[in-house]
């Protein structure tokens, strides 16, 4: 049974940390990332990896923003290999994170078929329209209800 786990860029081993930038030069040619993703992403404050079986596979770089007044919690820039794609990987690893926090947010560009599935099956909703750094997109929002005592029926209250 294959193992995925998560961890800090800045705590990979030197063999796991090397492994990490053929991740990163494989992002760098994706359609939907920046052809300078490798430099990109080491300069981001945050960068989680995901291992699989203790080998990177991908990252995300998480982060938060407001959103209508609340705390919205973001995946950032997210990428998984393309050998790994297809495998429920990076929405297992997605689900868990996402799953710590009432609102969520993601920003995908137009035409961008595997996120927006991916994201949409973790009940993430299209919202409004927003161009980024002239590319067209759509904010994406999961917004979960707080659970206390008034919000239940009579019969389910502690």
């Amino acid at each position: 049974m294959d193992t995925i786990t998560t961890q800090e860029r800045d705590q990979l081993k030197p063999a796991q940390a090397k492994l990490f930038r053929e991740v990163l030069k494989e992002a760098a040619q994706d359609r939907y990332l920046s052809p300078d993703e490798e430099v990109a992403v080491l300069k981001k404050p945050r960068c989680v990896v995901i291992l699989l079986n203790n080998a990177p596979v991908g990252f995300y770089c998480p982060k938060s923003q407001l959103w209508n007044g609340k705390r919205a919690y973001r995946a950032g820039t997210c990428f998984i290999s393309s050998k790994h794609q297809g495998q429920g990987i990076m929405k297992r690893v997605l689900q868990e994170y996402f799953d710590r926090y009432q609102l969520a947010l993601s920003w995908i560009e137009e035409g961008n078929v595997k996120s927006i599935a991916l994201f949409t099956s973790l009940g993430f909703v299209k919202n409004k329209r927003k161009d980024y750094e002239g590319y067209p997109g759509h904010w994406y929002v999961r917004e979960r209800l707080a659970v206390s005592a008034e919000n239940l029926p009579v019969y389910l209250r502690w």
